[in-house]
Protein backbone atom coordinates (compact mmCIF):
# COMPACT_ATOMS: atom_id res chain seq x y z
CA UNK A 1 0.00 0.00 0.00
CA UNK A 2 1.23 3.76 -0.82
CA UNK A 3 0.69 6.79 0.58
CA UNK A 4 -1.33 9.49 -1.40
CA UNK A 5 0.99 11.94 -3.63
CA UNK A 6 -0.31 15.56 -3.09
CA UNK A 7 -1.44 15.44 -6.69
CA UNK A 8 -3.52 12.26 -6.41
CA UNK A 9 -6.67 13.65 -6.50
CA UNK A 10 -9.87 12.16 -6.30
CA UNK A 11 -11.52 12.58 -10.03
CA UNK A 12 -15.02 14.90 -9.62
CA UNK A 13 -17.97 13.77 -11.22
CA UNK A 14 -19.10 15.33 -14.25
CA UNK A 15 -22.35 16.35 -15.84
CA UNK A 16 -23.30 17.60 -18.89
CA UNK A 17 -24.28 20.94 -20.11
CA UNK A 18 -27.32 21.72 -21.79
CA UNK A 19 -28.81 25.29 -22.46
CA UNK A 20 -31.74 25.55 -21.28
CA UNK A 21 -33.33 29.17 -22.72
CA UNK A 22 -34.63 30.18 -19.00
CA UNK A 23 -34.13 34.13 -18.92
CA UNK A 24 -33.61 34.97 -15.10
CA UNK A 25 -32.75 39.13 -15.23
CA UNK A 26 -28.88 38.45 -14.53
CA UNK A 27 -29.14 35.85 -11.91
CA UNK A 28 -27.75 32.73 -12.54
CA UNK A 29 -29.90 29.56 -12.13
CA UNK A 30 -29.16 25.92 -12.71
CA UNK A 31 -31.39 23.05 -12.64
CA UNK A 32 -30.50 19.48 -11.75
CA UNK A 33 -32.47 16.26 -10.98
CA UNK A 34 -33.12 15.49 -7.65
CA UNK A 35 -31.80 12.02 -8.18
CA UNK A 36 -28.71 13.58 -9.49
CA UNK A 37 -25.77 11.22 -8.10
CA UNK A 38 -23.73 14.72 -8.44
CA UNK A 39 -26.79 16.29 -5.75
CA UNK A 40 -26.63 13.35 -3.94
CA UNK A 41 -23.02 13.07 -3.72
CA UNK A 42 -23.14 16.55 -2.41
CA UNK A 43 -25.73 17.37 -0.46
CA UNK A 44 -26.86 19.75 -2.62
CA UNK A 45 -30.35 21.13 -1.91
CA UNK A 46 -32.85 22.92 -3.90
CA UNK A 47 -32.43 27.11 -3.15
CA UNK A 48 -28.48 25.89 -2.55
CA UNK A 49 -25.80 28.45 -3.93
CA UNK A 50 -23.59 26.19 -5.95
CA UNK A 51 -20.29 26.74 -7.83
CA UNK A 52 -19.97 25.47 -11.43
CA UNK A 53 -16.80 25.35 -13.57
CA UNK A 54 -16.40 24.39 -17.33
CA UNK A 55 -12.20 24.70 -17.67
CA UNK A 56 -10.54 27.52 -16.11
CA UNK A 57 -14.86 29.72 -15.89
CA UNK A 58 -16.99 29.46 -13.34
CA UNK A 59 -20.24 30.58 -11.98
CA UNK A 60 -22.23 31.33 -8.49
CA UNK A 61 -25.54 29.71 -9.21
CA UNK A 62 -29.00 28.76 -7.21
CA UNK A 63 -29.87 25.64 -7.63
CA UNK A 64 -33.53 24.60 -8.51
CA UNK A 65 -34.33 20.93 -8.76
CA UNK A 66 -36.55 18.85 -10.49
CA UNK A 67 -38.21 15.23 -10.62
CA UNK A 68 -38.20 12.71 -13.75
CA UNK A 69 -36.21 13.04 -17.41
CA UNK A 70 -38.72 15.36 -18.61
CA UNK A 71 -37.03 18.02 -18.50
CA UNK A 72 -32.77 17.03 -18.55
CA UNK A 73 -31.12 13.98 -18.54
CA UNK A 74 -30.15 12.62 -15.52
CA UNK A 75 -26.38 13.01 -16.46
CA UNK A 76 -26.91 16.94 -17.30
CA UNK A 77 -27.35 20.25 -15.76
CA UNK A 78 -29.66 22.51 -17.22
CA UNK A 79 -27.87 26.35 -17.20
CA UNK A 80 -30.07 29.72 -16.97
CA UNK A 81 -28.95 32.16 -20.08
CA UNK A 82 -26.72 34.39 -17.53
CA UNK A 83 -25.26 30.84 -16.44
CA UNK A 84 -24.78 29.66 -19.84
CA UNK A 85 -23.12 33.03 -21.14
CA UNK A 86 -21.07 33.50 -18.23
CA UNK A 87 -19.42 30.04 -18.40
CA UNK A 88 -18.94 29.95 -22.15
CA UNK A 89 -19.62 26.25 -22.44
CA UNK A 90 -21.22 24.25 -25.57
CA UNK A 91 -24.19 21.78 -25.25
CA UNK A 92 -23.33 18.70 -23.83
CA UNK A 93 -19.74 19.72 -22.38
CA UNK A 94 -18.95 18.29 -18.90
CA UNK A 95 -18.84 20.48 -15.92
CA UNK A 96 -18.06 20.14 -12.48
CA UNK A 97 -20.41 21.34 -9.33
CA UNK A 98 -19.58 21.55 -5.98
CA UNK A 99 -20.83 23.99 -3.23
CA UNK A 100 -20.21 27.52 -3.50
CA UNK A 101 -17.67 28.95 -0.99
CA UNK A 102 -18.73 30.55 2.05
CA UNK A 103 -18.79 34.43 1.55
CA UNK A 104 -16.84 36.96 3.94
CA UNK A 105 -20.47 38.39 4.53
CA UNK A 106 -22.15 35.07 5.78
CA UNK A 107 -19.00 34.36 7.52
CA UNK A 108 -19.35 37.66 9.63
CA UNK A 109 -22.99 36.77 10.30
CA UNK A 110 -22.19 33.61 11.82
CA UNK A 111 -19.01 35.62 13.82
CA UNK A 112 -21.62 37.23 14.79
CA UNK A 113 -24.26 34.84 15.85
CA UNK A 114 -21.40 32.72 17.51
CA UNK A 115 -20.46 35.55 19.97
CA UNK A 116 -24.31 36.54 20.50
CA UNK A 117 -25.31 33.32 21.76
CA UNK A 118 -22.02 32.48 24.06
CA UNK A 119 -23.17 35.90 25.84
CA UNK A 120 -26.69 35.37 26.41
CA UNK A 121 -27.55 32.74 29.24
CA UNK A 122 -29.10 29.41 27.43
CA UNK A 123 -33.04 29.20 27.64
CA UNK A 124 -35.36 26.98 29.60
CA UNK A 125 -38.96 26.07 28.86
CA UNK A 126 -41.39 27.69 31.86
CA UNK A 127 -43.69 25.12 33.46
CA UNK A 128 -46.28 26.01 30.97
CA UNK A 129 -45.08 22.93 28.41
CA UNK A 130 -48.45 21.19 29.01
CA UNK A 131 -49.97 23.64 27.20
CA UNK A 132 -52.09 22.50 23.98
CA UNK A 133 -49.82 21.80 20.88
CA UNK A 134 -51.41 25.32 19.28
CA UNK A 135 -50.55 27.40 22.30
CA UNK A 136 -47.35 28.81 22.19
CA UNK A 137 -44.49 27.31 24.43
CA UNK A 138 -43.10 30.41 26.94
CA UNK A 139 -39.41 30.16 26.53
CA UNK A 140 -37.51 31.89 29.83
CA UNK A 141 -34.17 32.75 30.09
CA UNK A 142 -31.84 30.30 32.66
CA UNK A 143 -30.59 32.08 35.57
Amino acid sequence: MTALEPNDAVAQPTLRAKRLGLHTQHQAVVIMRTDCHVCRSEGLAARAQILVSAGSRQVQATLFQVEGDELIALDEIALSETAWTILGVANGEAVKVTHAPQSNRWQASADVSTATASTHPPLRRSSMTSSPADTPTCILPLS
